[in-house]
């Protein structure tokens, strides 16, 4: 799970070299968007801009993975679907 350096331009690289969840830090928020909110304490704008950012994750993953809802599948499916193996238990 890549967790810096994320953001909206490279985040559709990431999971289609294989990558299920990406971290994102306040870098995946364009510049001039994190100073409004900040400098504003515009708290309705960062829920806005981390919902795009699930979208933008969301929406890459669709892509890579057709068949799969991951909002409703549980780990299991997930698994199988992904070829991914998770140390959940």
């Amino acid at each position: 799970m890549p967790t810096g350096g994320t953001n909206s331009e490279n985040i559709g690289q990431y999971i289609a070299a294989g990558v299920l969840v990406v971290g994102c830090s306040f870098s995946a928020i364009h510049k001039a968007v994190f100073a409004g909110i900040v400098d504003g304490q515009d708290y309705d704008l960062l829920a806005r801009e981390l919902g795009r950012l699930k979208r933008l994750v969301d929406g890459h993953r669709a892509q890579q993975h057709v068949s799969l809802d991951f909002a409703a599948a549980d780990i299991d499916e997930i698994s199988g679907a992904t070829g991914r193996s998770f140390n959940i238990k």
